[in-house]
């Protein structure tokens, strides 16, 4: 598409959300780059005249702090419930969610995750409005005998996801994988899904990524320096990556640190000391800025069992990083392009795993070719696919009848839903 008869599409999109309501359920209050991804969503359709509430289960500084006072925060949760967990909060949530439905009547609502997601299916059959969902998913499902989905870890809410799921009015899949697993695991039909890649904040990113370094290694020039990213979780499979770079060692006196926290920990730990790495394997834990360590990194290693459309690759595709990944479900070949842009091993293979990061050192790409690449992933992007599903979304539910003009209070800044409204 060319670029005049891309913003002759952009005009007439912005003309259509005039007057339209727009509800999006966010599901996580720490200020991560999806949800910063949705606050210049928001902004956006905030702007082209549409009302914009932001549920969330709890105070968010970063939509308190950053966003426009058009954009309402409705909060979805009860005063007693503040203490609880946020993924408890998201549990109790449908009824608060059907009263804001009841009493807002907005034209679409989006969720962006699997608790939100079935928060948000629950409550609009609660709320008996018929309100258009669309809602968002970032993982792949467990598919039993199926060679690609069989082995994915199962969850107690995949029976939820598979009776909810078809009620959605459409479906963004993070990943054509992950469009793939849900046709396959939810039997949604492929009309209905949209493939939407993940989008990053490039502009962030490369103001992020020029801080000063912020680990000493970073520094030395002599050694190479592996970087890991990512919660510590039996689906990151460490212990694989900790076996395949002990094997490195062997050939390169390089270094790793793992980017991350979680309760894998005390377990990778044990098996760093077991390979006699306790001197180059770092665990700094979660970092605020990993970017400023993805800039200054020889290579990039994901060594997931599964994923979505994991956006660390992509965050150091844009810092330039050389990367090597597993070529699981789903993500990682579509973003580096079946390996054009790193190489690309078998889950759980540490021969392979070890074999890709010592070529990948050896002969590293270009950076500014690594940072093309992440520019396709563009925020901007994302939010174009976003917004023409919930336009199509809005227009289908128009032409079957329903209702754009139901009676609609608007909530103020902050405001509290409930069915008397």
């Amino acid at each position: 598409m060319t670029a005049l008869a891309l913003a002759t599409e952009r005009e007439e999109l912005a003309s259509s959300w005039q007057g339209r309501r727009v509800a999006i359920l966010i599901g996580a209050l720490a200020p991560g780059s999806r949800e910063r991804v949705v606050l210049d969503m928001a902004e956006r359709l905030a702007e082209q005249g549409a009302a914009v509430d932001l549920l969330i289960p709890g105070a968010s500084a970063l939509v308190e702090r950053d966003r426009s006072p058009s954009i309402s925060h409705v909060d979805i949760s009860g005063r007693w419930q503040r203490p609880l967990p946020n993924i408890a909060r998201l549990a109790l949530s449908p009824p608060r969610l059907a009263a804001y439905l009841r009493a807002a009547r907005p034209d679409v609502a989006l969720s962006l995750s699997i608790p939100p997601n079935l928060a948000l299916l629950a409550a609009r059959r609660l709320a008996g409005t018929g309100t258009p969902v669309v809602v968002r998913q970032s993982n792949v499902l467990r598919v039993d005998g199926s060679p690609v989905y069989g082995a994915i870890d199962r969850r107690w809410r995949d029976r939820l996801v598979k009776r909810l799921y078809p009620t959605a009015d459409a479906i963004i899949a993070v990943s054509n994988g992950v469009a793939d697993n849900l046709h396959h695991a939810v039997r949604v039909e492929p009309e209905r899904i949209h493939a939407i890649a993940n989008g990053i904040l490039l502009e962030r990113i490369d103001r992020l990524a020029a801080a000063p370094s912020p680990h000493p290694w970073l520094d030395d020039r002599s050694r190479p320096v592996v970087v890991a990213l990512g919660r510590l979780v039996r689906k990151k499979d460490y212990p694989t990556l900790l076996r395949a770079f002990a094997r490195l060692r062997a050939r390169r006196p390089a270094r790793l640190i793992i980017l991350g926290e979680g309760r894998k920990r005390p377990a990778i730990e044990r098996l760093r000391a077991e390979l006699g790495l306790d001197g180059a394997v770092d665990l700094p834990g979660r970092v605020e800025n990993p970017f400023a360590y993805l800039a200054r990194a020889s290579l990039y290693v994901l060594s997931s069992t599964f994923e979505g459309m994991p956006s660390a690759l992509i965050e150091a595709l844009a810092c330039g990083c050389p990367a090597v990944a597993t070529d699981c479900p789903s993500g990682p070949s579509q973003i580096l392009d079946d390996g054009r842009y790193g190489r690309l091993v078998p889950v759980g293979d540490v021969g392979a795993l070890a074999e890709a990061m010592d070529a990948a050192l050896a002969d590293p790409p270009p950076r500014a070719r690594q940072n093309g690449r992440a520019q396709e992933f563009s925020a901007d992007r994302t939010i174009d696919g976003y917004l023409d599903v919930l336009d199509g979304v809005c227009r289908a539910c128009v032409s079957s009848d329903y209702s754009a003009a139901t009676a609609r209070r608007p909530l103020g800044r902050g405001a509290k839903p409930s069915a008397s409204r």
